[in-house]
């Protein structure tokens, strides 16, 4: 999955099927073992983009409007404007999340939309505990902190130390956990802006950003 930059995705996706197969039945893999499996397929449909509704709140629910949200992740494609976009998102990690507010949620940056196939070893059907939704791969930033920085009344997220692979920790969830895209404003400091920095690329540039609260009515009631 290199024009998705997922270079750790099939031992990531080993993982998570493995887990899968814990829950269900009780048992699943070593850790060795699971390293010299290879997956019961060779191919994924992937997705570029998926548009989902928001929560209803304030004078929104009682008007009947309900804003959308749309979530991608995109690959460069060929011509000048084939810019690549994968998109900030705030994902559900815990039951302690609610409708507003930020508690037990987490920051990442899409990487794949996908879903997993219904054949394995291509004439089989997929194990019925298998989730048959769209799913998410998800590297994460850290975790937030419990309050706002006082200064400037936004969350202040950083890029998690990188594995073995130079990727940031990442895991696939079903894409109903997310709750809704953002925007992450680089945190530029005293210094000056490199020159390099531009929109396409600051995401990668850049070590620290600014969970902006400001960016939409939407965020704003509800990134805090």
């Amino acid at each position: 999955m290199e024009s998705h930059r997922c270079p750790r995705l099939i031992q990531d996706l080993k993982n998570y099927l493995n887990q899968l197969r814990r829950r269900a039945i009780g048992e699943g893999l070593g850790r060795n073992k699971l390293e010299m499996t290879q997956l019961p397929f060779e191919q994924l449909d992937v997705y570029h983009g998926f548009k989902f509704v928001l929560e209803e709140l304030g004078e929104d629910a009682l008007d009947g409007c309900r804003p959308n949200d749309w979530v991608r992740a995109c690959p460069k494609t060929r011509g000048p404007h084939g810019q690549e976009r994968f998109d900030t998102v705030v994902v559900m990690r815990t039951d302690e999340c609610e409708g507003t507010g930020l508690q037990g949620t987490r920051i990442g940056r899409l990487g794949l939309l996908f879903k997993l196939p219904q054949q394995v070893y291509g004439a089989f059907a997929s194990p019925e505990y298998w989730p048959t939704e769209l799913l998410a791969y998800i590297q994460w930033y850290t975790p937030l902190k419990t309050a706002l920085e006082k200064d400037y009344l936004m969350y202040q997220v950083k890029k998690t130390p990188l594995r073995n692979v130079n990727m940031a920790p990442a895991d696939i969830v079903p894409i109903s956990s997310i709750c809704q895209t953002c925007q992450l404003i680089p945190c530029f400091g005293t210094g000056g802006v490199p020159e390099e920095w531009r929109s396409e690329n600051v995401l990668d540039s850049c070590d620290r950003f600014w969970l902006n609260n400001w960016a939409t009515k939407y965020s704003h009631q509800t990134l805090y």
